[in-house]
């Protein structure tokens, strides 16, 4: 969680100075993509979207692999294991998911997929049309809302006239479960049951309702619609605070500990930054990797063509 939350902080940092695109950050929500991170098993599919910076962490990706991504280096996109890339598009990794939990179930494996998404992706025609596909063939997946209450500016309340999510899982009938996004514990309860749910072909309807500490991305400034007020009760709800007040009470952490930790985690994010510094300038010819197993004609003719500009 500090990992994450520290990367982020970087990240701000190097696109303030130019050096990476529009960012989306994950101030807030640590405390439920790492959870998702911790209970999927190595052969388990995560479909994030662009606020699973935590999880991606927890499943193998380098902080180097998210800094590439967004700067816009193709290499960032490189994904360990079963899982797929960020998607950016809103709501459109819901059906991307449900092909792969469909692909799980033929193939009769025991691997499940979790996918994660916005409150403001529940309004979209994917997320339906994939929820109603899930339920009608019993797969093994799990829909993770990341209830943080803003669609940028767009709160629930301007989305949706009943704003317990859960009820959007009542009509394919899908088990449903909600949970505070913002306290670990509950987090592996609630997520725990819906792996058991999806182990059994039970796809679940996860709804964690959380808080966004951060703007919706760079390119935004959400003090010019969230009050003050509103920002302070968010901050009393921190899950990095929350989780060390714990360790501090029952587990006797010290702020000696606490900033050791944070030194090891800032030299290996500076190493990494420094190392992004090193590689940012590639080849374009990179935009053609990492899109298939073995390239097809199609894109073969494309990648020629490009080599032919750039020679001319």
């Amino acid at each position: 969680m500090l990992q994450s939350r520290l990367l982020e902080s970087k990240m701000v940092t190097l696109q303030r100075h130019g050096l990476l695109a529009t960012y989306a950050g994950s101030s807030g929500q640590e405390a439920l993509y790492v959870v998702i991170g911790h209970l999927l098993d190595k052969d388990d599919t995560h479909v994030p979207y662009y606020r699973d910076q935590p999880c991606m962490l927890m499943r193998g990706h380098k902080p180097l692999d998210l800094i590439r991504y967004w700067s816009g280096n193709e290499l960032g996109n490189s994904v360990p294991q079963n899982d797929l890339p960020i998607c950016v598009p809103i709501a459109t990794q819901c059906l991307h998911a449900v092909g792969v939990a469909y692909a799980h179930k033929f193939k009769q494996s025991k691997n499940i997929v979790i996918v994660t998404l916005g409150d403001g992706a529940t309004s979209k025609g994917d997320f339906y049309e994939a929820l109603n596909f899930a339920s009608l063939y019993d797969l093994p997946i799990v829909f993770v809302i990341n209830d943080n209450g803003w669609a940028i500016s767009t709160p629930l309340s301007k989305q949706t006239k009943d704003q317990d999510l859960t009820k959007k899982a009542q009509a394919v009938s899908m088990e449903s479960i909600q949970m505070d996004g913002t306290d670990l514990f509950s987090c592996i309860d609630g997520l725990s049951k819906a792996i058991r749910l999806a182990r059994s072909s039970k796809p679940v309807l996860v709804h964690a309702k959380t808080i966004r500490l951060c703007d919706h991305t760079t390119a935004d400034d959400a003090k010019r619609y969230k009050s003050q007020s509103l920002i302070n009760d968010e901050l009393n709800h921190d899950p990095i605070v929350k989780l060390k007040k714990i360790l501090e009470s029952k587990y006797h952490w010290q702020p000696s500990q606490d900033q050791a930790l944070k030194d090891t985690l800032n030299k290996a994010i500076d190493h990494d930054v420094e190392l992004f510094r090193k590689d940012r300038i590639k080849d374009p010819q990179t935009m053609f990797e990492d899109c298939y197993e073995t390239m097809p004609n199609s894109l073969k003719n494309q990648q020629k063509k490009f080599k032919e500009y750039e020679t001319n």
